[in-house]
């Protein structure tokens, strides 16, 4: 008998050498291929273009030298910028990015910018990107402390109102009968900010603070591990709710009783490292919009700390001052509108962000910031204006100045939101497949478009039953596999 002839199979697989041998693939199958299209598959390195799994590449380049502007808030709020960054030796970004969150916490829902067909509060989720040791947590501190400051005030209100609600339900008790005559209501805690909460614990502080809440986390990756644990559904979509101002209802079921929301103001800022952000951002966060609301601020490069004699420390006077006069704005529930110049710079950055979304190869991540930023950019502009009146500007429109700094910051914005990008996709990447597993994906991918083991086998210049392996690894292998394997 004669022995089976038997075939070489290589460590890597090989290009077919047969010419005359053609597969033809339905092009329809392919992501990213136009449905009218037809490729014929002649060798291994079509395979692995069909099967790469590497993302698209995004359609903006990041210039490593672009900075966010502060060009069109006041002067004072330049200043305070500049001399922070000066004196803590830190980029622009671990001002900025806290400075937005707090001063449209400290303004409120109250302040409203009305134009291009929306109102828009000074929401703001604010997110610094940067290693550890880089100096990043102490900025926002000192942006931050205005609102603790304030917080302490609303404690002491509280507790006086405790006490006074306690007196009354004592008294009526005492001229009750039964004792069961009506209470008043008890009066609600009062925060400006928070740090470390539950989303449950976090709704009833809005219940009683629904004008302007402002989150701080040292560690962003903390609260963003904290989203969906233990099995708790809905939390994404409650926070994408508050991002828009969406009002809520709760059941208290200790209390019997409900507390409606009509609408609330939630500020987010806070620090995560880059080398986290794969493992803080899932790609649940990213299929469903939840990334795209954020502004990530990332600094290229952050210079090596000079160390000095004698520190100096930024003079916060001003800041706390200008904070206050921006809390006290709530009580005259501002609305804000555009001027004709600052409406046209409007129109021309929405068109751009049109022309961007209509780029071919513009990936649906980046469709999806671009939506969110057309938002954001009236929310900037919103609270530029608010700091202004709160530094002694009266006038309630926006300016152009203003108008083209929300938009240019928007652009920043554009670009650090496509770094996170990135970044993401190459940290959830999947490791490359080995030959075994790429014949299996491709296999189980056309065997219904007409690929069979032994076309595929011939296609590859190996055996049909080195195929069959690599499509069912778990079954025994035949009499004639083993002799081709040896």
């Amino acid at each position: 008998m004669a022995a089976n002839k038997k075939r070489e199979n290589p460590a890597r697989i090989q290009p077919s050498v047969a010419g005359d041998t053609k597969i033809q693939l339905s092009a329809d199958l392919y992501n990213g291929v136009s449905k009218d299209v037809v490729s014929s598959v002649t060798d291994i390195d079509d395979v692995l273009s069909m099967l790469k799994l590497a993302p698209v590449s995004p359609t903006i380049k990041v210039n490593n030298r672009f900075e966010p502007p502060i060009y069109g808030l006041p002067q004072s709020v330049q200043d305070i910028i500049t001399e922070i960054c000066t004196k803590k030796q830190v980029p622009t970004e671990f001002v900025l990015s806290p400075l937005l969150a707090v001063a449209g916490a400290a303004a409120g829902r109250q302040s409203i910018l009305d134009g291009r067909g929306y109102k828009n509060p000074p929401c703001f989720w604010c997110v610094v990107i940067a290693d550890p040791g880089s100096n990043k947590s102490y900025p926002q501190k000192l942006i931050s402390d205005p609102l603790l400051d304030i917080n302490k005030v609303l404690a002491e209100a509280y507790d006086e109102e405790l006490q006074e609600w306690k007196a009354k339900c004592a008294a009526i008790s005492k001229g009750s009968k039964d004792g069961n005559a009506p209470q008043p209501p008890k009066p609600q805690k009062r925060r400006v900010c928070v740090s470390d909460t539950t989303r449950e614990a976090l709704a009833e502080i809005l219940v009683g603070s629904p004008d302007g809440l402002c989150q701080i986390r040292d560690e962003l990756s903390g609260w963003l591990g904290d989203i969906g644990r233990y099995g708790k559904s809905g939390e994404i979509s409650t926070y994408l709710s508050y991002w828009t101002g969406e009002g809520f209802t709760i059941d208290r079921k200790s209390e019997e009783s409900t507390a409606i929301v009509d609408a609330v103001l939630y500020n987010l800022c806070g620090t995560i490292q880059p080398g986290i952000l794969a493992d803080s951002f899932s790609q649940q966060h990213i299929s469903n919009g939840f990334t795209h609301r954020f502004m990530f601020f990332w600094p290229q490069i952050v210079a090596k700390k000079v160390i000095e004699r004698t520190p100096t420390v930024p003079d916060m006077t001003a800041w706390n001052s200008l904070i206050n006069s921006l809390y006290s704005l709530r009580q005259q529930k501002i609305t804000l509108t555009l001027s004709d110049e600052a409406n046209n710079v409007a129109m021309d950055y929405e068109r751009e962000i049109e022309d961007s979304k209509d780029v071919a190869d513009v990936v649906p991540y980046e469709k999806g910031v671009l939506s969110k930023l057309d938002i954001i950019m009236l929310r900037l502009a919103c609270v530029a204006r608010m700091l202004a009146i709160a530094d002694g500007d009266n006038s309630h429109e926006v300016t152009a100045t203003e108008m083209k700094w929300a938009c240019d910051l928007c652009r920043y914005l554009h670009q650090t939101q496509m770094r996170v990008y990135e970044e993401l996709q190459s940290g959830n990447r999947q490791r490359p497949m080995n030959d075994r597993e790429l014949i299996r994906a491709f296999f189980k991918r056309f065997e219904s478009k007409g690929v069979t083991q032994g076309k595929l086998a011939k296609l590859l210049n190996t055996s049909q039953p080195y195929i069959s392996q690599c499509v069912n690894p778990k079954a025994k292998p035949t009499q004639k596999t083993e002799l081709s394997e040896q």
